[in-house]
Formats: C-alpha cells, sequence, structure tokens
C-alpha cells in the first residue's frame, strides 16, 4: 500500500508538472509572440518617428535657408532704397541750388537791366536840361517844327492799312508846344486820304516830350518826340559799347 500510494502521488506530480509544463509552456510562447509583436511594432514607429523627425529637420533646414535668402533680399532692397533715397535728395539738393543760383542771376541781370533803364531815365533828363538851357525860346520852337516836319514825312509813308484800322473813337495828338496851323491841316490831310475817311483830331500838350510829336491812335503809337529820339541813341550808343566789350 505505501509503495502504491508513492507511485500514485509521483504519478500526480508527473501529470501536474506536464499540465503546468503545457499551460505556462502556452502562455510562454503566446507572451513571446505578443513581445516580438510590440518590439516589431515600436521598431515601425520609431522608424516612423526617425523618418518625421529627418523630413522635420529638413523642412527646418530649408526654412531657415529661405529665411536668410529672405532677409539677405530684404536688406539689399533696403539698401538700395537708401542709396537710391540719397541719390535723389542729392539730385533734389543740386537741383535747388541751381534753381537759387538761376534765380540769384535773374534777380541780378533785372536789377542791371533797372539799373540800365533808370540811368537810361536820369540820362534822358539831363539832356532835357541841357536842350532847354541850350536853346533859347526861338531855337526851340525851330527844332519842334522841324521834329514835326520829319514826323509828317515819315507819316507819309506809313501804310494806309495800318493807319486805317486803327483810333475808329479818335486821334490823340501830344505835342511839346502848340503844332503850327499849317502842320494840323498836314497832319489831317495825310490821316484823312490814308483812313479814307475824315480824321478827327484831340490835341494835347506835354512840356515833357521836349520837342516833336506823338500820335497815338488805339493800339498804334508813333512817337516823334525828341525825348523818344534821345532814347533810341542812348539805346544804340549802349548797343555799340556792348558789341565792342571783350
Amino acid at each position: 500500500m505505501g509503495i502504491q500510494l508513492v507511485l500514485i502521488q509521483v504519478l500526480t506530480f508527473g501529470i501536474i508538472v506536464v499540465i503546468l509544463r503545457f499551460v505556462f509552456g502556452s502562455q510562454l510562447k503566446e507572451s513571446l509572440k505578443r513581445l516580438q509583436d510590440l518590439h516589431q511594432e515600436s521598431l515601425e514607429k520609431e522608424e516612423i518617428l526617425n523618418k518625421e523627425i529627418e523630413r522635420a529637420r529638413t523642412l527646418s533646414q530649408t526654412e531657415i535657408a529661405r529665411s536668410k535668402d529672405e532677409g539677405k533680399r530684404i536688406i539689399d532692397n533696403a539698401r538700395r532704397n537708401a542709396e537710391r533715397l540719397a541719390e535723389e535728395a542729392r539730385a533734389q539738393a543740386q537741383t535747388q541750388v541751381r534753381k537759387m543760383m538761376d534765380d540769384a542771376a535773374e534777380h541780378v541781370k533785372s536789377m542791371e537791366a533797372e539799373a540800365a533803364v533808370t540811368a537810361e531815365e536820369k540820362a534822358v533828363d539831363v539832356a532835357q536840361q541841357l536842350v532847354a538851357e541850350a536853346f533859347t525860346g526861338r531855337g526851340e520852337a525851330a527844332l519842334h517844327r522841324e521834329l514835326v516836319d520829319e514826323f509828317l514825312d515819315e507819316l507819309e509813308r506809313v501804310e494806309s492799312e495800318r493807319l486805317r484800322s486803327e483810333a475808329h473813337d479818335g486821334i490823340q495828338v501830344t505835342t511839346a508846344r502848340p503844332l503850327a496851323e499849317d502842320q494840323r491841316k498836314r497832319l489831317e490831310a495825310i490821316l484823312s486820304r490814308k483812313r479814307g475817311e475824315a480824321a478827327t483830331l484831340r490835341t494835347a500838350e506835354d512840356p515833357g516830350l521836349i520837342t516833336g510829336i506823338v500820335l497815338n491812335m488805339g493800339g498804334l503809337v508813333i512817337d516823334g518826340s525828341l525825348k523818344n529820339r534821345m532814347k533810341k541813341a542812348l539805346a544804340a550808343v549802349r548797343q555799340r559799347q556792348a558789341k565792342t566789350e571783350p
């Protein structure tokens, strides 16, 4: 009985061991398979992660390079704009300086012209005084008559069309002293003949003319006064001096 009991116990223990090995072996294989699957999945995820990291690194490097290029382009544009603005400012300053110089030169010319006109006016005034002092009343009257006669001779040579188209409301005649009757009649005859109608004269006296006559027909003025001759003579003298100056 004792031996049978021992054999039963040994057999039972062996069966239990076999059962345990079967159970635990199956679980171990399943666990190992799960571990292998997890390891493979981990490797795949690691590969995917590495690819994402590499892609992110590539994109980052590309973005960095693009940002550098963009920054360089912005800097280059800013430098070119600054150079352009500086050039425009320099050109504008030069233009303003030239304009100021031109304005100054123009102002000087204007002042010179005004001074010349003033000098001519003073010269004419002095000449008037000299004539007044140099000629007696009879001599001044003779000079006046001579200038009026020359004026009438020149009026004879004026084209009729010029005289006909002016002064529809009368003709203004200004003299340094009263016009002689024969000269007045001759003037009326010339104007009536050339205009094709009777001439209406409005007479006035202006001692400032020194001697001579001025005919005003609206848009046409014919100046035969000694004052005007002096102005022309002074201008001619200045013109000859300008030509001879180096």
